[in-house]
């Protein structure tokens, strides 16, 4: 934006007591206007109120919601004031000021008053009161410590993500727990005993993290408001349960009974597996069986939903209220914990910050004073990211107790940009703040609507695209004006990834973008740097990168992953600076002792331990060794105060063959490439300041230096960026991909809050499907689905000339009924894009970017295991395939149970695959191949099972991890944990004794005749038992068994049936989950069996 503003603009600048609130759209230069407002009110409060520079400096808060948008103002400010004296503007701002602000001063006195104070202002720019509301808040609590009942020097946790638990909340945890054991702890003994250990620690990290990020009042709040502690007096819970649900699972069998009369035939089955749940639940009398029980209709029957769905929920809703007050209390005391160990270690969260800050503001009215007299002017950015608590905490400092202005506030934002919802951030703050403000005076309220940033093509398809995406909500459009000419060849356009789940559909498209990004960059319009790819999880940057790195580094193209880390925190960093820090004091133990254990020395504790027993410094005992490691370390420590920072660091790096190192690692890639970056940071301070080694380490420890990778790598890099849309605001680039990764409505597992799987951390099967949490979800899948058009508006508006929307909205083979009722025919129009617009726009051959052919819709949709079609259409000939004459009973079971993907892994791979097929095929096929044969965690476990017993497992996982691959070895830990769950379980006890025979991995080869050929089918039984002669007991080891119990129970089935057919007699068949470390009862069932073998070769060679 030039510093020339229209007459609406200039007035928004310069009417310095004027309220204002700013919706400003994506691209409007919003910052310019803020950095110009900032400098104006600052040369105002010199020169019209003859403040001094200090004051003035004090009388002016700028705040915002990022340290980087923080430190972006901060210089920009800084850079605006110099460019305002080098160039003699000072009299153009004052003229203005004068013209928007009634005075009778004149302009040259006034002038010479700025000039006069020059030296001063300069010196108080590195007093700029411009931070983060949480920086703001924990400077005023430090400044009343007292009052706050904050020690002073307490610091901020770091930002540890949404799904990560910090340190000090992991170590209250394990103190807590620990506690509770050893005082036997009635409220943990009764959760641990009706679920698990393992549940009640994963749902207690659940509401942690959930306080962490929200705040604690705000969990209470959830939970009390959907009546969750009704009971929380109620002292026998065992008692109360069977009275109170007893009962009510009564009535759900009774409705049941009267159902059985009126429905479908075919209907009353899924009826009577719930009346035998009950049954069961009845026969234990147990009250666990009440809280561990499954009485659930997944059918799609609508009389029966509407009959028994609410009696469920009943139950349902009554059972959580009996069992929350207990966890609650459980929770309680891992709350206590915590804070005691935030007080011991001086540590607080944001969350802390906010409800401290605001509690000092309301009590004590002389602070509020005394802070309102220091404050002149209240600048907010990103006001539409503001939570409630935030809104309170600015009004308290803005208002009177009459409801006027103390404080003069301008903020500015744009609700389509609200993208924080995960940190309490509400959409709704802005348009409520935008009608205080207009009741008091309607011109309050202004928008700009330019769009700086964005070719007229590009800003005309933002218009047509996001007035009907928010149309359905709160949120009103209004159309962006271009300020840049029609481009030709510049807009969006979406390309189709196909597939049968959201992942696949992901995976498809992370292919699909790393193709067009080769060819623009090959076509020479587009340099590298010039390119941005945006995604929605940072989960999903490692399905990217094996793209990427396959057809982008191959290529020559580099790409980096930018998030939003401090890359000082990054582990390969950190080693680097341990090694700074004892060549810069050698002689100290607390810097020489971390240098040892880490990878440069590689000392274990006991080595370290025989070193400190020589009654000499850790360095001193070293040298005696006279190791490789310590003469490299001697030779680097001659020259640390003749080389510079980035020399220094650089020799370290190339004498210990730190990069060979970091190349053994699983994200060698990424550890690599921080090294470099951090390298290139180091040079450019260089230039700066002329740091000796002591000068950089204290410039580190002393401010805390803050390096993130948006900040280091800056938008000028010859890189491809890929990063969140979180990291990626503020930002800007030619062309940009955003990679959806969108699969239709999330539903909420944990009832209290909106999380993605399932899966209850409760361990109750159904946790959260009752009547609040229905009501509930319904209202998360509607906020999560606003805050999802936002986040593509935030995607959108990011780039100059070229958007591609990768990943639209076709499933493979989609024939949902739901979807056809609704008119959408497998089309994905999450966001509500038009699809009329969407099918002008579509891209068919990636590699012909600029075509726009409008493909049929049926074209999309095909599943991958049609494309012979495409074979014979261009003459390429299928080879005459007949049955093969070995089939696995892996391969029986796909052709049941996932027959698209049966297609996929045996079927694509058998056509003749020559020059004439293009990239993506060739890829796809690859990826297959890839799929096919990696190894993973549920196969090496087998392998432990298989070759060890309860005596040896522990050192046969320490011997063989060794010869595996990094993927398995960094879940060493995990696997441990789950062959413990096997080898100490009760089921391994009752059926692994030496009384019993066992066969494992019995592999069965059984010959079937089909159709005059014979046919060998092959299978490997995991355990066969034998304890006697008439009876064998078979056994599966399996991961993640809930999702595929009725292929699994098929799997033992087949098995059972071909051993019985060689001679062996099967009398119980068992699942054990490795996960949960418990055994599943699996029904025998072979009538039918031979029938359904035939019906499945019949489906084989349809394919074949």
């Amino acid at each position: 934006m030039k510093k020339s503003f229209n007459k609406d603009i200039e007035e928004i600048i310069y009417q310095v007591n004027h309220p204002f609130i700013l919706e400003a759209s994506a691209g409007s230069g919003k910052t310019t206007l803020l950095v110009e407002r900032y400098v104006a009110l600052l040369f105002y409060l010199v020169a019209y109120e003859e403040k001094s520079s200090i004051d003035a400096v004090r009388g002016l808060i700028a705040l915002t919601f990022t340290r980087k948008a923080a430190d972006e103002m901060k210089d920009r400010i800084r850079k605006r004031i110099l460019e305002s004296f080098q160039e003699n503007n000072i009299e153009n701002i004052l003229e203005k000021l004068k013209r928007y602000n009634s005075t009778e001063k004149s302009i040259e006195g006034l002038s010479r008053r700025i000039i006069s104070k020059k030296y001063d202002l300069l010196n108080a720019i590195g007093m700029l009161k411009i931070s983060t509301i949480h920086s703001f808040g924990l400077s005023i609590l430090k400044s009343y410590p007292v009052e706050s009942e904050l020690d002073p020097n307490s610091s901020p946790q770091d930002e540890t993500g949404i799904e990560e638990l910090s340190i000090t909340l992991k170590d209250a945890f394990s103190e807590a727990f620990r506690s509770m054991i050893d005082s036997n702890d009635e409220n943990f003994g009764f959760a641990v005993r009706i679920m698990g250990y393992q549940k009640v620690k994963r749902i207690m990290e659940e509401m942690m993290r959930l306080v962490g990020n929200h705040g604690f009042s705000v969990l209470e709040k959830k939970i009390r408001d959907g009546k969750y502690l009704i009971f929380e007096n109620i002292k026998n819970v065992e008692e109360e349960a069977t009275k109170r649900l007893l009962p009510l699972l009564q009535s759900i069998q009774d409705c049941i009974e009267k159902l059985k009369n009126t429905v479908r035939k075919n209907v009353i089955p899924s009826l009577e597996r719930i009346n035998l749940e009950i049954e069961k639940i009845k026969e234990e009398r147990d009250v666990s069986a009440l809280f561990s029980s499954s009485v659930i209709y997944s059918g799609k029957s609508e009389q029966v939903r509407e009959s028994l769905l609410p009696l469920i929920d009943k139950f349902y809703l009554e059972l959580h209220r009996l069992i929350f007050p207990v966890l609650w209390r459980v929770f309680l005391r891992i709350k206590e914990f915590y804070e005691q160990l935030k007080t011991k270690r001086k540590e607080i969260q944001f969350t802390d910050i906010e409800e401290k800050l605001l509690k000092l503001l309301k009590k004590d009215t002389k602070i509020l004073s005394n802070l309102k007299s220091q404050i002149r002017f209240l600048m907010v950015d990103e006001y539409q990211d503001t939570s409630d608590i935030q809104k309170e905490i600015l009004d308290t400092l803005v208002y009177n107790r009459d409801g006027n202005f103390d404080v003069i506030p301008f903020f500015v934002g744009d609700p389509k940009q609200s993208i924080y919802g995960f940190r309490n951030a509400d959409v709704s703050i802005f348009g409520n703040t935008k009608m205080e403000f207009t009741d008091k005076n309607p011109s309050s309220f202004c928008k700009i609507n330019f769009n700086y940033r964005s070719s007229g093509n590009m800003v005309s398809d933002f218009n047509e695209i996001f007035k009907d995406v928010f149309a359905s909500d709160y949120i009103e459009y209004f159309d962006q004006l271009p300020f840049k000419d029609i481009q030709n060849g510049s807009g969006v356009f979406f390309i189709p990834a196909i597939g049968e789940k959201a992942l696949e559909i992901f995976e498809n498209s992370c292919h699909r973008t790393a193709i067009l990004i080769k060819e623009l960059v090959n076509s020479g319009n587009y340099q590298p740097g010039e390119i941005m790819v945006l995604f929605r999880r940072k989960t999903h940057v490692q399905i990217l990168r094996e793209y990427f790195d396959r057809i982008l580094s191959e290529s020559g193209i580099p790409y980096f992953h930018i998030d939003t880390g401090n890359i000082l925190n990054a582990p390969e960093i950190q080693n680097l600076l341990v090694y700074l820090k004892a060549l810069d004091n050698p002689e100290s133990n607390f810097y020489f002792l971390p240098l040892l254990k880490s990878p440069f020395f590689r000392k274990n504790d006991i080595e370290i331990t025989t070193l400190l027993m020589q009654n000499k410094s850790l360095y001193e005992a070293v040298c005696m060794e006279n190791s490789e490691e310590i003469e490299i370390f001697n030779s680097l420590k001659k020259l640390k105060n003749q080389l510079t920072i980035s020399e220094l660091s650089e020799r370290i790096i190339n004498k210990t063959a730190y990069f060979a190192f970091l190349n053994t690692l699983p994200e060698r890639k990424e550890a690599t490439t921080n090294i470099m970056v951090f390298l290139d940071y180091l040079r450019k301070i260089q230039n700066v300041e002329m740091f000796q080694l002591t000068d950089f380490i204290y410039y580190l420890q002393e401010y805390g230096v803050m390096l993130e990778k948006p900040q280091i790598i800056g938008e000028k890099s010859n890189v491809v960026k890929v990063m969140s849309i979180h990291a990626a605001k503020g930002l800007e680039s030619r062309v940009v991909f955003y990679i959806s990764s969108w699969g239709g409505k999330r539903r909420a597992g944990f009832f209290i809050w909106g999380r993605r799987n399932f899966e209850c951390p409760f361990g109750l099967k159904i946790f959260g499907y009752d009547t609040n949490s229905r009501i509930l979800m319904d209202s998360i899948d509607a906020e999560e689905m606003a805050e999802e058009k936002r986040l593509c508006y935030v995607a959108f508006t990011r780039a100059k000339e070229l958007f591609y929307y990768v990943g639209v909205g076709f499933y493979k083979g989609d024939n949902n009924e739901e979807k056809k009722k609704d008119g959408k025919d497998g089309w994905r129009s999450f966001i509500n894009i038009d699809k009329s617009f969407v099918q002008k726009r579509l891209l068919t051959e990636v590699g012909e970017i600029q075509k726009k052919i409008v493909p049929k819709e049926e074209d999309l949709i095909k599943p991958v295991a049609e494309r012979f079609l495409f074979l014979q259409k261009n003459d390429h000939k299928l080879k005459t395939i007949i049955l093969p004459e070995i089939i696995t009973i892996t391969q029986l079971l796909d052709i049941e149970f996932l027959e698209k993907a049966f297609i996929k892994r045996y079927i694509v791979r058998s056509f003749p695959v020559d020059e004439a097929l293009n990239e993506i095929a060739i890829a796809d096929i690859e990826l297959l191949a890839k799929d096919m044969t990696q190894a993973d965690e549920g196969t090496y476990l087998h392998k432990v099972f298989q070759h060890s017993d309860k005596s040896n497992y522990a050192l046969f996982i320490e011997n063989s991890i060794q010869n595996e691959s990094n993927l398995i070895k960094n879940k060493k830990d995990s696997i441990i944990k789950k062959a413990q769950n096997f080898f100490e379980s009760d089921f391994y006890e009752r059926y692994y004794v030496e009384s019993c025979k066992s066969f494992k991995e019995w592999e069965i080869n059984y010959p079937v005749d089909y159709k005059g050929n014979t046919i060998l089918i092959k299978g490997a039984v995991d355990v066969y038992i034998q304890r006697d002669e008439r009876k064998g007991i078979i056994v599966d080891y399996k991961l993640r068994i809930k999702k595929n119990i009725e292929r699994y129970s098929r799997q033992l089935n087949y098995y059972a049936y071909f051993l019985e057919k060689i001679g062996y007699p099967v009398e119980e068949l068992f699942l054990f989950d490795i996960d949960e470390g418990m055994e599943i009862h699996v029904r025998k069932n072979l009538d039918g069996i031979e029938s359904i073998l035939k019906k499945n070769l019949e489906k084989m060679e349809k394919y074949y």
